[in-house]
């Protein structure tokens, strides 16, 4: 399977399961679990949100498989006043012979790419987001009942206005728990690609499911497990 970029495979504060729901305003820390099916595999995932002493916050998502391979992402960012200031980002893609590397710097003015070993820089128009810190955003709008109609976001080396469009909620039943959700689908320049998140209502608008497909193939993950502010 050739996966060309990897959308945010991006996710979330949350909720102890199965029920409950949590009405702050702001994100919170947290550590999810989830189920990642990609073309027949089946690989356990760890979605988490570390608030650091610094101020700065760790967002990562790590999905694995015995002698299969491994997907890990991480943003930096920095959470305060309903945005999110992305500071860098890695993506660390091995899957059976497959793999690649990617990350981001962001200092303010340029944003430095190391993409495969092959480095370049781009300028930095405030804010940009990678494909992985732009959820936390989109889910911050949320909260405020503010959704943007288009967020900058660098996915490899290019800078482009995303539409993040509203579908509605939508009930869905993810491992034996039903959830309200609000229906976010991310509108790709390629026809051929597609990204939906299903946001949890009563959960902070976590992501209890998403699904992206590109050129017919792609990727599911779903909720299994979260908790906000985990020891």
């Amino acid at each position: 399977m050739q996966i060309k970029k990897m959308t945010p495979l991006w996710l979330a504060a949350a909720l102890a399961l199965p029920g409950g729901a949590l009405c702050a305003e702001a994100l919170q820390p947290y550590a999810a679990d989830y189920s990642f099916k990609m073309k027949g595999l089946k690989l356990t995932a760890k979605q988490t949100l570390v608030a650091g002493a610094d101020g700065k916050w760790l967002y990562s998502f790590n999905a694995s498989a015995l002698r299969i391979g491994q997907v890990a992402e991480y943003s930096t960012v920095v959470i305060g006043d309903g945005t999110i200031k992305t500071l860098d980002h890695s993506r660390a893609f091995k899957i059976l012979m497959k793999s690649k590397k990617l990350s981001h710097v962001f200092d303010g003015k340029n944003i430095s790419i190391n993409n495969n070993g092959s480095k370049t820089s781009v300028p930095q128009k405030a804010p940009v987001y990678d494909a992985n810190s732009v959820l936390l955003q989109v889910r911050q709008d949320l909260m405020n009942k503010a959704l943007r109609p288009t967020y900058r976001l660098i996915d490899k080396a290019e800078v482009e206005e995303v539409p993040f469009v509203n579908r509605g909620n939508e009930t869905i039943t993810v491992h034996g728990q039903q959830y309200v959700t609000t229906k976010i689908e991310r509108i790709h320049s390629n026809k051929n690609r597609k990204t939906v998140f299903w946001l949890g209502n009563k959960q902070a608008y976590v992501p209890i499911k998403v699904e992206h497909i590109d050129d017919g193939e792609g990727y599911c993950v779903e909720l299994k497990g979260l908790k906000f502010n985990p020891l």
